[in-house]
């Protein structure tokens, strides 16, 4: 299957040739290394006036996603999406600050969605975090929320790519990058390159720490960077609409093949998600251990986020969830099989868990 694909220009401003990403029709794109890069890109180009450097995230967050925000000088304040993660946003911008919301797990945040759509003329400025669902961009049947004056995507924990991003927006973004992290890059590269092998006890050992050492490389830097030079080269050789085809027929046989201890976060796999893994919550047990186990059995998980250490009886709910979710892979590279040996795994460890 052809898609279109972007021009080989890093840190490429306009819509250009990145317009024939159906997705992505209309609006302004610019291509920057990973997604802090394009959030530190829509920090940046913010504008506030008299309203207060403010931004509101959902409790449940990756830190890297507060960063940007905080490096521009924003007070960050959190929010609850409740129960499940599925409650309206109990979120208050003001006028000029900026909303926040992110499509878990790969998985629409719809009613973050609509609450972002309910804002009136006078209303925050609305980051969209699409890079859970960053396949997302080649659905043409999947567009920036109507409400996202930012979006952004990251592909390479979805695709097998070093690094790449874009953030696209309702009008045109400035902003210096740096040049990319070759030492970044190479990590990145040698992390994809054990991903071969992490089928042996050997393997796995090496893709995990090849893996923590480009997070870590990357967790270490704050500034917004280019992509490397070859990344649209490597986008062009792939299928990304078969990609996010394959993973949601993995993520509805794994999850309905999965052991009563363990829950799917999302009781549906519509046809507008791009998962990024397969949320699950352990019901009874330790997610610590369940983790333990599944890295011991060579199972390596898309996401694992810490709690948020942020106070508040207000974000039980969310806590909880942190708590006890696991993510499960549910990757373009596993087939039929492979998810049913999977599943064993999963029932073994969590029953011991």
């Amino acid at each position: 299957m052809t898609t279109s694909q972007p021009p080989d220009r890093s840190g490429a401003e306009g819509t250009g040739e990145l317009a024939g990403l159906a997705a992505l029709a209309g609006r302004h794109i610019r291509t920057c290394a990973t997604g802090r890069s394009a959030l530190a890109l829509a920090a940046a180009a913010v504008p506030i006036r008299d309203a207060r450097r403010v931004v509101h995230l959902p409790f449940y967050c990756c830190p890297s996603v507060a960063h940007p925000f905080v490096d521009a000088g924003f007070e960050t304040r959190f929010y609850s999406q409740g129960t499940d993660l599925e409650a309206e946003p109990d979120a208050t911008p003001a006028p000029g600050e900026v909303f926040l919301f992110i499509h878990w797990f790969g998985f629409p945040n719809r009613p973050a969605d609509r609450f972002a759509r309910s804002f009136g003329p006078l209303r925050p400025h609305v980051v969209e975090d699409c890079v859970p669902a960053s396949l997302r961009a080649f659905a043409p049947d999947a567009s920036p929320s109507p409400a996202a004056d930012y979006t952004v995507y990251s592909f390479r924990k979805v695709l097998p790519v070093p690094d790449g991003a874009l953030l696209a927006s309702r009008v045109p973004v400035g902003g210096r990058l740096r040049p990319s992290d070759e030492d970044f890059v190479a990590a990145a590269l040698a992390s994809l390159g054990a991903a071969e092998t992490r089928g042996t006890p050997e393997g796995f050992r090496t893709f995990r720490r090849r893996t923590l050492e480009a997070e870590a490389r990357l967790d270490a830097d704050s500034v917004a960077r280019e992509a490397s030079p070859g990344w649209i080269g490597r986008l062009r050789r792939l299928d990304p609409l078969s990609a996010v085809a394959k993973r949601r027929t993995n993520a509805r046989l794994l999850a309905s093949l999965l052991p009563p201890v363990l829950r799917p976060l999302r009781r549906e796999i519509p046809e507008d998600a791009a998962p990024l893994c397969l949320p699950v919550v352990l019901e009874r047990g330790s997610r610590d251990e369940l983790l333990r186990r599944l890295r011991a059995a060579r199972v390596a998980e898309p996401l694992a986020w810490d709690v948020n250490p942020e106070p508040g009886e207000r974000f039980g709910p969310d806590r909880d969830i942190a708590r006890r979710v696991v993510a499960l892979p549910v990757g373009q590279e596993i087939d039929g099989e492979e998810v049913v040996r999977l599943a064993e795994v999963v029932r073994n460890a969590a029953e011991r868990a």
